[in-house]
C-alpha cells in the first residue's frame, strides 16, 4: 500500500485530536526542562526566545503554543507586516474573476473563503502563503492596524500541508479546516486565513478560550459560522495560535499600482513575525 493510500484512509481528525490531547498531558515538574530541551533540539526550536523558562511549561502542548519573551520580535511600522514565523512559500495574486494559484493549483476564492463578503474583499488581492513547521513559533498576529471585524470558521478535513500533500491532494487548502480573520481598515479590507492540518489539535483564539476547532467528530459537512468581533487591533497584536504547525494565507489590497516588497522577503525565505511585507500603500 502506498503512502498516499495510507494517508487517505487514516482517520486524520481523530488522530489529530489524539495527538493534541497527548501533547497536553502534564509532565512531572522534574522532567519538564530535560524533555522540552530534548524536544527543542530534535525539531530545531530556539528555546531562548520563549517567554518562560522550560520548567514552567506544564506540557509539550503548552510549550508549542508559547509566547515570546519581550523584545524577541520587533514589529516594523509598515503598511503590512508578516503575521507569523515560517517559510514564505510563495506570493500570488487573486484575479478579478476570483481565482488564485497556490503551488500550481487553481483555487476559487469561494472554495477558500466560503463567505460572500470575504470573497468580494479578496478579489484582486496580493496573497502571501506562509508555512509553519514544528520548529516555528506558532502564534499568529495582526498584520495591520484596524478593526478585527469578524472571524469565520470553516470546518473541514485535516490533511497534512507539506509539499507532498499540496502536490497530491486536489485543492487541499479548500478541504482543510480554516479560521479566517477579517480586518477592516479605512481604505481596505485585509484577510488572514489560518489553515488547519493533520496533528493540529486545534486553532485557538488568544482572547476567547471557549473557541476551538478540530473537535473529535467535527466533519467537513458542518456549515461555516461567522463570529462578530469588532475589536480594535494594532500590527503585532497576538490574536490566535496553532497547537502545531500549519499554513497562513494573507490577502491584501494594494489600492494603487505602485507598491514594493523588501528584496529580502522572497519565496523560500524564512520569515519572522513583524517583518515588513509592504512598505508603501
Amino acid at each position: 500500500m502506498s503512502f498516499s493510500q495510507i494517508t487517505t484512509i487514516l482517520p486524520k481528525r481523530q488522530l489529530s485530536w489524539l495527538c493534541g490531547t497527548l501533547a497536553h498531558v502534564p509532565l512531572p515538574p522534574v522532567l519538564r526542562a530535560p524533555v522540552l530541551r530534548a524536544f527543542s533540539q530534535l525539531v530545531g526550536i530556539d528555546e531562548s526566545e520563549a517567554e518562560l523558562a522550560l520548567s514552567e511549561y506544564p506540557s509539550v502542548g503548552a510549550f508549542f503554543s508559547r509566547k515570546l519573551r519581550l523584545g524577541a520580535r520587533q514589529v516594523d511600522p509598515a503598511v503590512l507586516t508578516c503575521p507569523v514565523d515560517g517559510t514564505l512559500r510563495e506570493i500570488g495574486q487573486a484575479s478579478p474573476e476570483g481565482k488564485l494559484l497556490i503551488k500550481g493549483v487553481t483555487y476559487t476564492l469561494r472554495d477558500l473563503l466560503g463567505d460572500e463578503e470575504a470573497i468580494a474583499a479578496a478579489h484582486g488581492t496580493q496573497v502571501w502563503n506562509v508555512y509553519l513547521s514544528p520548529r516555528d513559533y506558532h502564534r499568529v498576529h495582526a498584520p495591520v492596524d484596524g478593526i478585527l471585524e469578524r472571524i469565520i470558521h470553516i470546518p473541514g478535513s485535516l490533511w497534512p500541508v507539506n509539499d507532498w500533500s499540496l502536490a497530491t491532494i486536489d485543492k487541499l487548502f479548500s478541504r482543510n479546516e480554516r479560521v479566517i480573520f477579517v480586518f477592516r481598515q479605512e481604505d481596505r479590507c485585509t484577510l488572514m486565513a489560518m489553515v488547519g492540518a493533520t496533528n493540529v489539535g486545534s486553532i485557538r483564539l488568544t482572547d476567547d478560550s471557549s473557541f476551538t476547532t478540530s473537535r473529535f467528530l467535527c466533519g467537513s459537512n458542518r456549515r461555516p459560522r461567522s463570529l462578530p468581533i469588532g475589536q480594535k487591533v494594532k500590527r503585532g497584536d497576538d490574536v490566535a495560535y496553532f497547537t502545531l504547525g500549519s499554513s497562513v494565507l494573507l490577502f491584501w489590497h494594494h489600492l494603487c499600482p505602485r507598491h514594493e516588497l523588501p528584496s529580502l522577503i522572497e519565496p523560500g525565505s524564512h520569515v519572522l513575525m513583524g517583518l515588513p511585507l509592504v512598505t508603501r500603500a
